[in-house]
Parts: structure tokens; sequence; C-alpha cells
């Protein structure tokens, strides 16, 4: 099976949906198919690479918002790459979100070269930029980008239960659940791979309790909630230590709590910020604490939750997305409410009372993760839904029906 997997942004830029496309495409490498990426180009990148088998084409682009928007440039460049990409046969395309420009170019392009397209969704909840003035017109471009895809691609899919029950907000029923993933081995050799020692180097004593945060640096994340949290944590657990990691729109903000230079200075009032880390770093770092904190505000399906589950760390998230899915109750990891301060310090507080619930919890996790949430499954149920996907047969008129038929594809999977 030829696959297409459109993804707005791609390694190197790192977040959710770029691992996810990275894990599946490599999943359906070691299947025996094979896989094109076609993403936004960012500064430094080429415009085609072959990476463990997989083709990755990147097309110009302009980087809008802090390269959360990357928006493609029509130049003669971004034509010559389109040609090159629709003068193969593909029997399936994958649209990895549905707002981008990018992804709306794809829906109708798929469309009108017949092939049959899968939209998967990496949210449960409206994207939000911390302000309610630009969140509302944010909302309303989401359900105008929505039927625009949909107008041209009938089959919807999650990376996890919730992000199925979401797609519903725009009057979409998905066809079921493509789910996010891992690949266990190679979490585990990159953590190894990385290792350094955080408490030496930052100045944290041994004794000291550590709460991680990794990610990327969003007001989305519930980070001002995590900081506003930690007095009530400290003055029930002093000494303990917040460490903050990724990359992002706040790392401005996050800057006060940099530590200085050299080992045995710590940040401001116990919080660390070490800015963006490489990948095997940042494991390590998550390897090391005594457990992470994630109080999204929304999720689709957290990579981190899944990278610390590998690893066999305890974690505090708000039950959102496919954290509930890893994490289903308070036996698993530690289950908030909300995202309120005072929700997540009681969640720490607990958690940072109990080693051995801590323990158990995570070793339960683990083992929930290495048995339900391998790329390869997730590659084998694309592999399932590709035999079964539709094809409009035609373009709807507005307020006309969308006809689908079989897509004859099966063929190329069985």
């Amino acid at each position: 099976m030829r696959v297409l997997i459109f993804s707005a942004q791609y390694l190197p830029v790192v977040g959710g949906v770029e691992r996810y496309t990275e894990g599946l495409a490599r999943a359906l490498v070691a299947r025996g198919h094979q896989v094109t990426i076609v993403a936004n180009r960012v500064p430094g990148t080429p415009w085609r690479e072959v990476v463990a088998g997989i083709e990755v084409l990147r097309v110009p682009s302009i980087q809008l918002l802090g390269g959360r928007y990357p928006v493609p440039v029509l130049t003669t460049e971004f034509r010559a790459i389109v040609n090159r990409v629709w003068k193969r046969h593909y029997d399936l395309a994958l649209i990895n979100t549905r707002f981008y420009p990018l992804s709306l170019w794809a829906a109708r392009a798929c469309h009108a070269h017949q092939v049959p397209t899968f939209v998967v969704e990496h949210g449960s909840g409206y994207l939000s930029f911390g302000s309610p003035l630009i969140d509302i017109v944010v909302r309303a471009y989401e359900h105008v980008a929505m039927n625009v895809v949909r107008h041209y691609v009938p089959d919807f899919f999650g990376v996890s239960s919730q992000s199925a029950e979401w797609l519903r907000t725009f009057g979409v029923t998905a066809r079921g659940v493509l789910s996010n993933a891992v690949d266990a081995a190679q979490i585990r050799a990159e953590a190894a791979a990385g290792a350094w020692d955080v408490r030496q180097r930052c100045g944290i004593a041994p004794e000291a309790p550590l709460i991680v945060y990794v990610g990327r640096l969003l007001p989305a994340k519930g980070i001002r909630e995590l900081l506003a949290s930690m007095p009530d944590v400290r003055a029930c657990h002093p000494g303990t230590v917040l460490v903050i990691a990724g990359a992002g729109p706040m790392e401005a903000e996050l800057a006060q709590f940099a530590p200085a230079a050299g080992a045995g200075r710590s940040g401001r009032d116990g919080t660390l910020f070490l800015g963006s880390l490489e990948h095997p770093m940042a494991l390590s770092l998550l390897q090391q604490a005594d457990m992470y904190c994630l109080p999204s505000y929304s999720e689709g399906f957290s990579t981190l939750v899944l990278e610390a589950a590998v690893l066999g760390v305890f974690g505090v998230v708000t039950s959102v997305g496919g954290c509930k899915e890893l994490i289903p109750d308070n036996t698993y990891g530690g289950c908030l409410a909300d995202h309120q301060p005072s929700t997540i310090a009681a969640g720490l507080i607990e958690a940072l009372a109990d080693p051995s619930r801590r323990r158990d919890a995570a070793r339960r996790t683990q083992a929930r993760v290495d048995a339900m949430f391998s790329w390869d499954q997730t590659a084998q149920r694309l592999e399932q839904a590709a035999g079964r996907a539709t094809l409009p047969r035609r373009v709807a008129e507005p307020g006309q029906e969308l006809r689908a038929v079989p897509n004859p594809v099966k063929r190329a999977v069985s």
C-alpha cells in the first residue's frame, strides 16, 4: 500500500502531531508499505529527504503565530513539488488535523485525484491563545475549516476516544480511533543515551521532591496554574522543586525561573526553567522525576503521558483526551478534575505523601502502555480501516447529500 501523509509540520519541529506522523510512518514502512509525508518547510530543512525509508517532501511556507500556524506559499517551487506528488498513485491519504491551510488544500487535492482519505483529529477541545476575543475568532474559523474539509473527505478518526467524540461538536461522526502510540524500546534507549544528572547540574538537593513538566509552552497546557499551585505544595512538602523544559510562546514569561550558569545555583522560588532540550535529554529528565504534571485544558492524546508511562514515571494529569485511556483512575496515576491551582496542588500533595502508591501506579501504567499503545497496533488498525475507506463520487452542492462509494483499496492491504 502506498500511503500519503499530510502534516502541517514535521521533524525537526517537535510536537505531538509530528511525533504521531513519524511513529505511524515508521510502523507502516516496517509492515511493508511505502510512505510519503508532505509538510510545510521550516528554515534549515531540505525540500526532500528520505529518512528510515520514509520520503519527506517540504513545501515552501511562512510561519505565522510564532510557528503555530504555518501557511504554504504557492510559488513555482510549491507547484513543482506538488506535481511530483501527484505523478504517483496512492492507495490512501492521511491528513493530520483539520484546520491548517495545508490540510484544507490536501482535502481538496486528494478528492480531485480520487484518493481515499482519512482526517485524523488530534484535539478534544477548541484551540486557545489565552485571549477571550482571539479565541472567539479562532472557534469560528475552526467551524469554517471543518466545513471545507468535510465537503471533500467523508472519513474522520480520532487519536483517542475523546478526540473522536469531540468531532461531534462539528456534526461529524468519527469512523473510529487511530490511537496515538509510542515505540517503547526506542524511548527507553533514547533516555539511556541522553542520560544526565539534573540534580547535580542544577544544584537540586538529593532528597528534594522533583516535579517535572516537559512539552510545548502554551497557556492551554495549564503551566500558569501549575506555577500558582507550587506555594501550597511547598508548604506541605518543603524543598519541592518544579522543573519546566520546552519551547513555545511562554518562554519569555518563564525566563525569570531560569537557573544561573553552573551547578549549585537554582532558579527562583524552587522553580527551574531549562528551555528546550534535545529529546533524549528530555526523556532522561522525565526519568529522574518523582512525578510529572500535565494540567492541560484539553489534549488529543498526549505523547508526554505515553513516554512517561514507558519510563515508569508517575503522572498527575487532568482527565482529558487520551490521558483518560492510559490513566483511567487513581490506581494508574493522579487524576485531576480540573486545572485550577488548588486542584493541582491537592493532587501533587497527595501523591508526594505516598511513594508506595506512586511506584505501584507507575508499574500499572507502564504495563498498560506496553500492552495497548504500540505503533504496530495503530498501523494494523489503519490497514483495516483502509480496506473499508470511502471515496466521494462527487462534491455535493450546498444542501445536497455527499455520496460515497466503497473504494477498492482493500486489495492493497490484503
